[in-house]
């Protein structure tokens, strides 16, 4: 598969092979939302983003897909799941093209719609429906503060944390097509910040943009180029948004991690397994200094991807509605403490960056952004094999509470969190992931279910 893609990359341009290749790429997602849209309940199949505007690059662009199905029982969940997990399986073998899914009922599609941040006004428009019919679109419901300087600067504080991945701690992926998606993340990155910076709405993605030629742009000059970017377009947020109070993130200090962040250069770094180690910089640093703390991060040999953020890109961060950041850095919450979920608490070296509050208001804007996400892309999550059950498991959990936290104010319900620290004990980490999803505690699909429509109210 790895010679086929290859293949593709190389002769993506030539025009006789280009017109067959999205041939393939429509007859692929025609059969996929074809074979999804027969799962029982399925009301809708929906191609979104990039292919749903017409940008297709044969090699590089992904088959974004949503499916509308109907409300199950909670108690249905676990087998409705597992029937997704093994067709959605199975089409990826056979179509590897096929990308991100999306599984939601009209209601949580609805919810998206309204508080769903930049995608949710800005992609929403161009949805195709290749099976059933669109739902219907509701206004858009963010404040002016919240679409004209929170929703820009998330998604490209989303394009820059992907963008450096791919830069600092490259997987897998061919190098084309790595370049491919590294020129793309720029660009985004790079449209988005400039919309921060002027005040107007994001330009199309295909407009052209001022600094260096992303189709000519070496990985590593655009990645820094979009540092720089990400920079401004924070501390111009912050003084647009308006703090009045601060606070002091939590988190456990670690001084195994003192030298690291010296060799980093960091006014802190933050570790938050298992996702990112960030090292966070003065708002005045300049390019060497964003060089030397993501290569220090990069040759540490931690897990976490590298990212490199300053104080006020950080600040932001935390309260925004990216799921990948340690949101009970602001808020504690209840949550198992042994077990499964044990290893993977924020730690933390170096000066507490006191962190500049945005409005309540605000907050909770974004944490309601969060949670539509969550609702639309945890049963995909849960399904798919490619993600380990710890992950999946303290991913879900830890978000869906920390969200029901900011968004309600209450502690999640005791029999919940007894019912945590029980799994936490009886499905050890040393063997919760030799064994298929289905084999865990069967009451973990429907638990989410209930939890997922609760946060729904919340976030409502």
């Amino acid at each position: 598969m790895r010679t086929l893609h290859a293949a593709v990359l190389a002769t993506r341009r030539l025009p006789g092979l280009s017109s067959m290749y999205e041939a393939l790429y429509r007859g692929g997602a025609a059969a996929g939302a074809k074979a999804l849209g027969a799962l029982p309940g399925v009301e809708s199949v929906i191609l979104h983003r990039g292919l749903a505007r017409g940008r297709l690059v044969p090699g590089v662009s992904d088959v974004d897909l949503i499916l509308l199905r109907r409300a199950l029982p909670d108690s249905g969940e676990a087998a409705w799941l597992a029937a997704l997990g093994a067709r959605w399986s199975a089409l990826r073998t056979f179509f590897p093209p096929l990308g991100d899914l999306w599984v939601a009922t009209r209601e949580e599609t609805a919810l998206y719609l309204r508080r769903g941040g930049l995608r949710a006004w800005e992609d929403a428009p161009h949805w195709r429906a290749l099976v059933g019919a669109l739902p219907e679109r509701p206004g858009y419901g963010g404040s002016p503060l919240k679409r004209g300087v929170l929703d820009p600067w998330t998604w490209a504080f989303v394009s820059f944390m992907d963008l450096s991945r791919r830069v600092w701690a490259p997987g897998a992926d061919l190098p084309a097509k790595r370049d491919a998606d590294v020129r793309k993340l720029y660009r985004e990155t790079a449209r988005l910040c400039l919309a921060v910076l002027t005040g107007q709405e994001p330009a199309p993605r295909e407009a052209a943009l001022p600094g260096p030629d992303p189709e000519r742009g070496v990985p590593h000059r655009l990645w820094l180029a979009a540092a720089g970017l990400l920079t401004e377009a924070s501390s111009a947020a912050l003084a647009l948004l308006g703090t009045a109070e601060t606070a002091t993130p939590h988190m456990t200090p670690d001084g195994k991690l003192e030298s690291l962040r010296a060799a980093c250069g960091a006014v802190s770094l933050v570790i938050h397994p298992p996702y990112h180690a960030v090292a966070v910089l003065g708002d005045a640093a300049d390019g060497a200094e964003f060089e030397r703390a993501a290569a220090g991060l990069a040759a540490s040999g931690l897990a976490e991807a590298p990212l490199v953020l300053t104080e006020s890109s950080w600040a932001l961060a935390l309260q925004s509605s990216y799921l990948g950041v340690p949101r009970s850095c602001l808020r504690s919450f209840a949550r198992p403490t042994a077990g499964l979920f044990a290893p993977w608490e924020t730690r933390g070296s170096g000066a507490a960056v006191a962190i500049p509050l945005l409005a309540p208001g605000l907050r909770r804007e974004a944490a309601a952004e969060a949670a539509s996400w969550m609702l639309l892309w945890w049963r995909a999550l849960w399904a798919s094999p490619s993600y380990s059950n710890r992950f999946v498991l303290h991913h879900l959990y830890s978000n869906a509470l920390g969200l029901r936290a900011a968004l309600s104010g209450r502690e999640e319900e005791s029999a919940l969190r007894e019912a945590l620290e029980r799994w936490a004990v009886a499905e050890p980490p040393d063997c919760v992931d030799r064994v298929p999803r289905a084999v865990l505690a069967a009451e973990h699909a429907a638990t989410l279910a209930g939890l997922m429509r609760r946060l729904a109210g919340d976030a409502s």
